[in-house]
């Protein structure tokens, strides 16, 4: 691992962020790869649409355990240690899967999953809260975008190991991507705690100046993580199920169909892994709130029009869509929560996190009794879910725009 010098002062601020970035980009390895590597290998194992919805169920199942016992583990043990705990966890469960594929076990790979889906929370609930801890001066929206870009170069990185191992051994790639998680593991244990607090700085909703409603935005944003992942995952689950039956003929065999599914997945990740900051500093530019309803209704249309997939370009444009508005979203989402949680914020970002694996694991379940119904009923349906998830918008809108009290460090401006 290339060494990163000691910047001692404020600066050691700076070298956290980049040792999360570090780790950030080791973790991404599996991230886009082994999403639509679990699907080809339901298909390969004859899974029914059930068993390919519960694959994806178990994540976010696992991670609603994960998820709060992360949030409390950041605030008592420590931010790098939860976030090394992360990568630890994800070793295990990506051995998991490897082997599950080799005894042609789906239930394994349900295990392999969960275990995976714990992996995720302490990753993500540790690591919002860090870029929360660091940028307290300003550019908070921007840094959870570039910790998106380094993931999505992981990915990349990722996925074209996963490709060149298919052809060796189908159950070859997770084995390579245990590896990165432990490197991504090590670089966590580097990271510090900062030197010293930074006095909030005012941007777009009101950074330096906490609403009184702290209560209100907390619900608003807990209906918001929920009932868009639950619209979202029905589809998520099962749309590489579906281009492969649909797209792809009886006779195509299951690396072929994987390689061309990530051809065609490969340019979001490829976007992002070099515009993913620019779009998310939106929420540092006109504030918070604006970027995280535009993005949730552009995710709408974007949504409804996958009832006309039906060619493997198709995948290569809506998923390009869909990252633009991902990226968005969770940019602005963190941020909100940075702003108004100065405290306990690894149980902020726990909680909130649960109630999007709560979701999301129901959106998954619910995705396998709809698929049977038609492609085009769970769009609809999924897309129905989403809109709702506007009234969580309302809700904090109404908690921000309450009467403000000064943030800790700051008085009122």
């Amino acid at each position: 691992m290339p060494a990163l010098a000691p910047v001692e002062g404020p600066r050691l601020q700076s070298l956290n962020l980049r040792l999360l970035e570090r780790s950030a980009f080791y973790q991404g390895y599996s991230f886009f790869f082994l999403d639509f590597y679990i699907q080809i290998l339901g298909v390969a194992l004859n899974a029914s649409a059930l068993d390919i919805g519960v694959f994806t169920a178990a994540v976010f199942a696992a991670q609603v355990v994960s998820h709060p016992i992360a949030g409390v583990l950041a605030d008592r043990l420590g931010r790098s240690k939860t976030l090394a705990l992360g990568g630890f966890v994800r070793v295990v469960s990506l051995v998991l899967v490897g082997v599950a594929f080799a005894l042609s076990s789906p239930l394994l790979i349900t295990v392999g999953r969960a275990v995976q889906g714990l992996a995720a929370g302490f990753f993500w609930t540790s690591s919002s809260a860090i870029v929360a801890d660091e940028t307290e001066a300003g550019g908070r929206s921007g840094e959870f975008g570039r910790i998106n870009l380094w993931v999505n170069r992981g990915m990349l990185v990722g996925a074209t190991g996963g490709l060149l191992l298919l052809p060796v051994r189908l159950d070859a790639p997770p084995y390579f991507f245990a590896l990165a998680a432990a490197i991504s593991g090590i670089y966590a244990l580097r990271i510090r705690p900062p030197s010293a607090p930074v006095s909030p700085t005012s941007v777009g909703d009101g950074v330096a100046q906490l609403p009184a409603k702290v209560g209100q935005v907390a619900s608003g944003l807990a209906v918001i993580n929920f009932l868009s992942s639950a619209g979202f995952l029905p589809i998520a689950s099962f749309l590489t199920f579906y281009v492969a039956k649909t797209v792809f003929p009886p006779t195509a065999t299951v690396d072929s169909t994987a390689v061309f599914i990530a051809l065609a997945n490969a340019p979001q990740v490829l976007f992002l892994a070099f515009a993913a900051p620019y779009l998310a500093r939106l929420g540092d530019r006109i504030g918070r709130l604006r970027p995280l309803a535009l993005s949730l209704i552009a995710n709408l249309p974007v949504s409804l029009g996958l009832i006309f997939i039906h060619e493997l370009w198709h995948l290569a444009v809506f998923g390009l869509l869909f990252a633009v508005v991902g990226v968005v979203f969770s940019a602005s989402f963190n941020s909100i929560v940075g702003d108004v949680y100065r405290t306990k914020r690894g149980f902020a970002y726990g909680g909130l996190n649960t109630a999007f694996s709560l979701g999301a694991a129901f959106g998954s379940a619910l995705g396998g009794f709809l698929f049977p119904m038609g492609w085009q009923t769970l769009v609809t349906v999924s897309v129905s879910i989403q809109a709702m998830a506007l009234v969580g918008v309302l809700v904090v809108h109404r908690g921000l725009r309450s009467d403000a009290r000064p943030a800790k460090g700051k008085g009122r401006s």
